[in-house]
């Protein structure tokens, strides 16, 4: 069995090292975190869990302070998480059994895993996804470089990677809401203080482009962004994101379609294998009107998604709901209802609040059984939905289903609107027209007493609204009063 050594740098980390050290523990024989200058309590809780803790002075220097924490190990893996990175359910047992079936193929230095950045401050949204290196063995040439965005290099060069299965990933919340542009504005500051003192270098393009992204300056994101492509430097688990950082970019900027579509088909001829790229190009030929062609790219997009191991930077898990909704917008046209119904479901199961794909599957399943349009309906939805389902129902004019709902999902009772419409909608107008006469005549005094409270005179909204004989009755009461 190998032996794992966890290492962390940190700096007031004590929201974070908590579930860090767990996740750690998981999965190390050792555990070593390097302190450079907390004045919180992450180190107390690093030392109460067993941690070997270290003392290094920060001096702007990531690489320094990780190589420090290298040469404290022990083990014969080194896996070097980020206090705001860590594994969930079974990840740690598929590690350990991957390391003990890759560790005696000595051409492998170093291992990729996939990262997935996620909000915690947003429900823990998905942002985007990528590969990094945070497994290598512990060897004396294997060392990080670089003040800022440093990367491990095998006596200076890149080591030997073996890609980790798609299944086995990490998560990282280092750039959700209230924490990214702090972290932004520290490594931007770094940034600016190395191209000072040594000149801008290509590889500080991709970071320079991501600090003033989400700065949100993003005409200096479309400027790195280009010098990158244009240098013709590929980075290893990040190589299509700078053309979906660019694609993004122009479209919050709103550039002419034209400049979108160019870099799109850029990055195509590059990585034809992207599932990102081929889904935006699915999604442009889509707005274009070329639906066959759109269809045959946002299909290609979903199997490269699911048959091929991409080492590369993707945003497309946040997609899904939007390339399935296309798809079933295209089968509708194609009067394949049956496989619009399937991506429609599909779509809403992952977003169901997208009313353009609601609406349109409710058009092909409007002409069902209620009890069938019923099933179709809670296979998506759930109480955290109700407002969107009792709003989007009303509007469609579905009566029934909007009664239904409102009766499972609201626990007060049914307003006497409410009443009207579900004795209407079984079909007994008499009695409807006899709740809706005592409604109407509730709306006309409340508009009468309301008048009457401010001592106002009749709007000529409320003549409009109100008959004569509530009129002759305001007007009696006013002289009354007067």
């Amino acid at each position: 069995m190998v032996k794992i050594s966890a290492c962390v740098i940190v700096k007031n980390e004590a929201e974070n090292i908590p579930k860090w050290l767990q996740c750690m523990r998981k999965i190390a024989d050792e555990i070593i975190v390097v302190d450079t200058g907390s004045d919180d309590i992450t180190r107390q809780l690093a030392v109460a869990a067993g941690a070997a803790v270290y003392d290094f002075t920060w001096c702007d220097d990531f690489a320094m302070a990780k190589n420090y924490a290298i040469a404290k190990a022990v083990g014969d893996w080194i896996m070097f998480l980020d206090a705001d990175e860590y594994f969930i359910d079974d990840m740690p047992e598929k590690i350990i059994k991957q390391l003990n079936e890759i560790d005696s193929n000595k051409m492998v230095d170093a291992l990729i895993c996939r990262m997935i950045n996620i909000d915690k401050d947003n429900n823990d949204k998905f942002i985007n996804s990528f590969y990094q290196l945070r497994i290598f063995r512990n060897k004396p040439e294997l060392r990080y470089e670089g003040k800022v965005h440093e990367m491990l290099k095998c006596d200076g060069k890149t080591p030997s990677l073996l890609v980790l299965p798609r299944d086995i990933y990490i998560y990282h919340t280092g750039y959700s809401a209230k924490i990214n542009m702090e972290k932004l504005k520290r490594n931007l500051k770094l940034l600016q203080r190395e191209i000072a003192e040594h000149g801008e270098d290509i590889l500080y393009y991709k970071p320079l482009a991501d600090c003033y992204y989400g700065m949100k300056e993003y005409e200096r994101v479309i400027y790195y962004d280009k010098k990158l492509i244009e240098s013709g430097v590929t980075l290893i688990g990040m190589d299509t994101g700078v053309y979906l950082q660019y694609i993004n970019t122009l479209c919050i900027l709103d550039k002419p379609k034209a400049d979108i579509k160019a870099i799109v088909d850029a990055g195509l001829k590059k990585y034809p294998a992207s599932s990102d790229l081929n889904y935006q190009k699915g999604f442009l030929l889509y707005e274009d009107g070329d639906f066959i062609a759109s269809e045959k790219y946002l299909n290609k997009a979903l199997k490269l998604y699911d048959t091929k191991e991409q080492i590369a930077s993707s945003d497309i898990d946040r997609s899904f709901f939007l390339i399935y909704g296309l798809l079933g917008d295209i089968s509708s046209l194609k009067n394949k209802k049956e496989q619009a119904i399937k991506w429609y479901l599909k779509s809403l199961q992952e977003n169901p609040h997208v009313r353009q794909f609601f609406d349109n599957f409710y058009k092909i399943i409007g002409k069902r059984t209620d009890k069938v349009k019923i099933t179709f309906l809670n296979k998506i939805y759930r109480e955290k939905d109700k407002d969107f389902l009792l709003r989007a129902l009303k509007d469609i004019g579905a009566d029934k289903l909007y009664l239904y709902y409102k009766n499972i999902y609201q626990s007060e009772k049914f307003s006497s609107t409410d009443m009207a419409l579900e004795v209407f909608s079984r079909g007994n107008y008499n009695l409807a027209a006899k709740k809706i006469a005592v409604i109407l005549d509730m709306t006309y005094k409340n508009i009468i007493m309301d008048t009457l409270d401010k001592k106002e005179e009749m709007s000529s909204l409320s003549r409009c609204i109100l008959p004569k004989g509530y009129q002759a009755a305001f007007y009696q009461v006013k002289n009354k009063l007067e």
